[in-house]
């Protein structure tokens, strides 16, 4: 009887400690699948100067300017291959990388987002951004929502030119 209790607590403990050997906290992130997803350059329908004001009220024109690798002076970029949890929660104040983004393809009501956030973020929800097509005065009209927070919302609209974002002012 004593026999089998010391074997049924050996065989737990080794249960215990292989469990801890298992997990390892510093093995990679799979950076191949999570770069899968991620953009290695802006699409063509979102890149330009787009002009827009945040308030109806206000009188201050504000600027987000998209080219093929940067936002609004923020390289675009993606995650090495040998890229770590550890990474994103240490990191050096000197860092490049720290001003980056990444921007990905997200679906909200079935409807397709660029979303950025920054290149450290682990929380948060970041900005999405999608060009639409509005008719204003029998002319069609390219313009850009915003939108942020958990559940997406729109908070703006920017349009090509200073004129039309006075115009389409909300």
């Amino acid at each position: 009887m004593k026999l089998k209790r010391v074997a049924f607590m050996l065989i737990v403990l080794l249960t215990f400690i292989s469990s801890f050997l298992v997990v390892t906290p510093n093995e990679p992130v799979q950076a191949s699948r999570l770069n899968a997803n991620l953009m290695r350059s802006f699409p063509k329908s979102v890149r330009g100067t787009w002009y827009y004001y945040y308030q109806s009220g206000s009188h201050k024109c504000y600027k987000i300017k998209i080219t093929k690798n940067k936002f609004n002076n923020s390289r675009l970029r993606v995650y090495p291959n040998k890229f770590t949890v550890k990474d994103l929660f240490h990191f050096k104040r000197n860092d490049k990388k720290l001003g980056d983004c990444i921007a990905f393809y997200a679906t909200y009501h079935h409807q397709k987002w660029v979303h950025t956030r920054g290149y450290y973020q682990t929380a948060g929800d970041g900005d999405s951004y999608r060009v639409i097509s509005i008719k204003s005065k029998h002319k069609r009209i390219k313009m850009m929502e915003m939108a942020g927070g958990a559940g997406n919302w729109i908070y703006g609209h920017a349009c090509q030119s200073k004129n039309l974002a006075y115009k389409h002012r909300k």
